[in-house]
């Protein structure tokens, strides 16, 4: 395996999550450059050279890599930064894990249905509706829908956007708001679907398809119309048996189909009360909740740490604990979300004492203070991950009372902003 130690990565986009692209690069020996338009993003503040040129900017960028000695390009957690990405990659000749069309399938919603009703890949009912590009316009189909159902724009990610229409009137509503978050103006409406939310998460080398690991997704549906808040994510999933009987294959031969060869890759769906798996999300780059922790912890491979690699050399290494390891980790493995009401952050206290406890094997703080929390469900209240690998419930509902002692937030005026709490209860035996 090519030794990447002293090699030069240009990291685009210095937003917080990031700050664990340049952490785990530094690590291996790289020195890490982080640009964006920003004076000083989160990233840069760690990088080993920030660098003010856009993100959007290939000319520049291009410029910046060929003058520097750039050796490789990376971006993560961010949709709308793999376009540029791969386009400044295409122009020096570096590596790339995915192609201009693989990503537009990603991003764009439609595109992505399309592409998993070629491979038979189950999706959600859709109904096709009619708009001016400012609203709604009535047809026979608005009379033929069974509510609930979601509205969401077809190019956008993070939940943005996304709504929980319970009849027409919200519907109405809800169309145009999602109208606004996206770029082409195209909206799809779905069935909203009832059962676990499910989570996969897939590692591609050199054409080889690997599932890394299959959560069950615990929410909070919180006003019953704003996109559900993430709770926590439990590894394995109780449901990755039938997963792998009925629908991982299906998967694979969609990536195959689409000649995804390398990276990393994620898919969202529900197990729905009638037992069938249905897919409604796909990403073709790191997720944000850092999964590849508890990978590294239960299979000892880090994904991050490999797509680094792979942005350096073309290749993705860990062939043998690729091969070796499994989705059906022998512990929990858990992704808490530690997420708060809205208000404007002043003090953050506690996230330090997670990460000595034992059972902790990262901490990704997203938020810090001076920022304001105004949004509703999605990423948008989220403070932090802990991600953490114990023996059973009871390990874990230990772990998480150890946390709600430890955290506290408040805002400027001295008021805790309220810790979304976890009731382990929930989840099955």
């Amino acid at each position: 395996m090519e030794n990447v130690k002293g090699k030069r990565l240009l990291l685009l986009g210095g937003i917080a999550h990031a700050m664990e692209i340049v952490r785990a690069a530094q690590e291996m020996g790289v020195v890490v450059y982080v640009t964006d338009y920003y004076e000083m993003s989160p990233a840069k503040t760690i990088a080993d050279k920030a660098v003010r040129v856009s993100t959007t900017d290939v000319e520049a960028l291009t410029k910046f890599c060929r003058d520097e000695k750039i050796d490789g390009v990376i971006t993560g957690f961010i949709d709308s930064m793999l376009p540029y990405c791969e386009k400044t990659c295409t122009r020096m000749g570096l590596p790339f894990w995915g192609t201009q069309e693989q990503i537009e399938v990603c991003i764009h919603k439609g595109l992505f249905k399309d592409a998993c009703r070629r491979y038979g890949v189950p999706l959600a009912k859709e109904y096709s509706l009619e708009h001016d590009g400012t609203g709604l316009i009535r047809n026979e189909v608005l009379e033929e829908i069974k509510y609930p159902v979601i509205v969401k724009p077809v190019d956008n990610s993070g939940s943005r956007g996304v709504y929980v229409c319970r009849n027409e009137r919200e519907l109405e509503e809800n169309f145009r708001s999602a109208l606004s978050f996206s770029k082409s103006k195209q909206v799809l409406v779905e069935q909203c679907l009832t059962g676990q939310h499910v989570n996969m998460y897939y590692t591609l080398s050199n054409g080889e398809i690997y599932l890394s690991a299959m959560a069950d997704r615990y929410v909070d549906y919180l006003d019953g119309k704003s996109a559900p808040l993430p709770v926590c994510l439990i590894h394995p999933s109780r449901y990755l048996e039938d997963y792998l009987a009925e629908t991982d294959e299906k998967i694979k031969s969609m990536f195959r189909g689409l000649g995804m060869r390398d990276g990393v890759a994620f898919v969202q769906g529900f197990r729905c009360d009638d037992g069938q798996f249905v897919i409604y999300e796909m990403g073709y780059r790191l997720n944000g909740g850092g999964t590849y922790s508890l990978i590294e912890a239960c299979s000892g491979y880090n994904q991050l740490k490999m797509l680094i690699r792979f942005s350096l050399t073309g290749q993705m290494g860990e062939t043998e604990a690729l091969r070796q390891g499994s989705a059906k980790f022998e512990r929990l493995a858990v992704n808490y979300v530690l997420s708060v009401s809205g208000g404007e952050i002043d003090q953050i206290r506690g996230l330090d004492r997670i990460r000595q406890m034992d059972c902790v094997c990262n901490v990704i703080q997203v938020r810090f203070p001076g920022d304001s929390i105004s949004g509703k469900g999605g990423s948008a209240q989220v403070i932090a991950y802990v991600l953490l690998v114990v023996d059973d419930k009871k390990a874990l509902a230990s772990a998480l009372d150890e946390i709600k002692e430890h955290v506290q937030v408040t805002d400027r005026d001295g008021n805790d902003l309220q810790v979304v709490p976890f009731d382990v209860s929930v989840i099955p035996e």
